[in-house]
């Protein structure tokens, strides 16, 4: 790994990996309506400010938006909307990754066709240095398979694998 003024702390990885030190970023909101000095535990992605953002204003979003609202959770801690994040990334080979709950999956496929699986519980190893995936089959498959879920073909020509052509 990269080290660059270690600006990942504990966590593996830098930016553009799918590794929390790759993908965490700690998220600051301040507004009316919100409580003042409050930290939630909880992760959600970028692609939940929009819906979250038209909450806000009153306006529905429309139900074909990959992201769900927030702004319950950020008010009053109660209800957040539990969902499964997916990202993949292609610079290097093809990448994927899953966090559902405290469980991290990624899949990395190198150009040479390596294929490498890891599975995290994040609950207890933020950094991602315990690779869990020989030991707890039976969640690396549904890893696996929520992955396959997750994931839609991409419509532009460039983002397309082999699988999509």
């Amino acid at each position: 790994d990269v080290v660059l003024m270690n600006s990942s702390g504990r966590l593996r990885g830098v930016k553009r990996d799918l590794t929390e030190g790759g993908i965490r970023v700690p998220t600051i909101i301040a507004g009316a309506g919100l409580p003042k000095n409050l930290i939630r535990e909880s992760y959600g992605a970028f692609w939940d400010l929009l819906p979250t953002f038209l909450d806000l204003s009153n306006t529905k979003a429309p139900k074909d938006l990959d992201g769900i609202s927030q702004w319950d959770y950020w008010k009053t801690g109660r209800n957040w909307q539990k969902k499964p994040l997916y990202w993949e990334f292609y610079e290097g080979g093809y990448f994927q990754a899953v966090r559902d709950g405290k469980w991290k999956y990624i899949k990395s496929k190198l150009k040479d066709g390596t294929v490498k699986e890891e599975l995290f519980d994040l609950e207890i190893d933020i950094s991602e240095a315990d690779n869990l995936a020989a030991i707890k089959p039976d969640q690396l498959g549904l890893m696996r398979n929520l992955t396959k879920t997750l994931r839609t073909k991409p419509e532009h020509q460039s983002f397309k694998l082999h699988e999509d052509k």
